[in-house]
């Protein structure tokens, strides 16, 4: 057929369950461009981001907990359960590092970064450092590790 033209799309999705036995990231959020956010419960310094994403989780007086989401970018990522492995460094000695709770990695990264190469070298660089910091609604550090995947289909887990 003369002048038709086919399109194949190609879409990588991440998807995977929690392991926690309570109810958690039951809200839709939405974070646009530009918007402004803390990385740690320790400080009240915010960072703004540089792409919008949505994602399950929630978010009050500039504290973003994202278990899940994708940027506009095609970044996807989730946040999984690492319990007796996870090992985060001490927020007081952490002095180059952007320190990240690590409850709020996904919501960093997906605000940051393009691609699971910028994460990779993010974390490779010490750019971004997990920091020991309680969450305080559930009272512990949860103990975490995280998945990155984009549009292209390139993956990468992230362990401390």
């Amino acid at each position: 057929m003369e002048g038709v033209l086919c399109v194949q799309v190609l879409l990588y999705m991440l998807s995977r369950t929690m392991d926690f036995s309570i109810e958690m990231a039951k809200t839709v959020t939405y974070i646009p461009q530009n918007f402004h956010l803390i990385h740690d419960y320790s400080s009240s310094e915010m960072y703004q981001i540089k792409y919008a994403y949505v994602g399950m989780g929630a978010l009050e007086d500039h504290c973003n907990i994202v278990f899940d989401g994708v940027n506009e970018q095609g970044l996807t990522a989730a946040t999984l359960y690492f319990v007796n492995y996870a090992n985060y460094a001490d927020p007081q000695t952490v002095t180059t590092a952007v320190k990240v709770a690590p409850d709020m990695v996904v919501g960093y990264t997906l605000g940051n970064y393009a691609s699971v190469n910028e994460v990779k070298t993010a974390f490779e660089q010490n750019q971004i450092q997990i920091v020991d910091e309680k969450n305080p609604t559930l009272g512990i550090t949860p103990p975490l590790h995280y998945i990155f995947m984009d549009k292209t289909g390139a993956t990468i887990v992230v362990e401390v």
